[in-house]
């Protein structure tokens, strides 16, 4: 059976970033990756990803994964200068944000990509934590468990399946910031 390859957009390399967008490198995947300190990105280039200067270089993704830091984060890789959000015209057709943020973060970015055009089948709130209650467990050693809750899940689901022993899926958009 062939599956479409999908092109992968990956922000952030960080201890759990890194290792995620690693496995979709080395499923075969399309993946170009951005982080703010480049040394970071460097080695999953070496292997197989496509590092871009800039954030707004994502654009044009299929899927845009990010796992930063802070709700702050979220927004300047998004909407600040050279963002992903900031090329006119073009949005990845979907976002699956990753970052451990608060709910009031994560719904001040959904109502800012909805008022550039951004439907709610295009947006995932996935936070990813080490914590086995939250809607990601990430163990860089074993395979993690997603947990989503829409018709977008097995579009997202199917690119880790090689390495998700679970999928989960849960209701309204917003309600994986609350499994916690």
């Amino acid at each position: 059976m062939t599956t479409k390859k999908h092109k992968i957009g990956w922000i952030g390399m960080g201890r759990m970033g890194y290792p995620m967008a690693e496995w979709l490198v080395k499923a075969g995947n399309d993946v170009s990756i951005w982080n703010r300190t480049k040394a970071k990105a460097e080695p999953l280039a070496a292997k197989g990803a496509k590092l871009v200067n800039s954030p707004a270089d994502l654009a044009g993704c299929d899927i845009l994964f990010t796992m930063v830091s802070t709700g702050k984060d979220v927004e300047q890789v998004y909407f600040g200068e050279g963002g992903v959000a900031t090329v006119t015209g073009k949005l990845p057709k979907i976002f699956v944000e990753c970052s451990s943020i608060s709910v009031e973060e994560s719904e001040s970015v959904r109502k800012r990509l909805e008022a550039l055009g951004s439907t709610p089948s295009q947006r995932a709130a996935v936070p990813i934590s080490r914590a086995t209650q939250a809607p990601i467990h990430l163990n860089t050693r074993a395979p993690h468990r997603i947990i989503r809750r829409d018709t977008m899940s097995s579009k997202i689901g199917i690119i880790f399946f090689h390495h998700a022993r679970h999928i989960f899926r849960l209701g309204h958009i917003v309600i994986a910031r609350h499994a916690r």
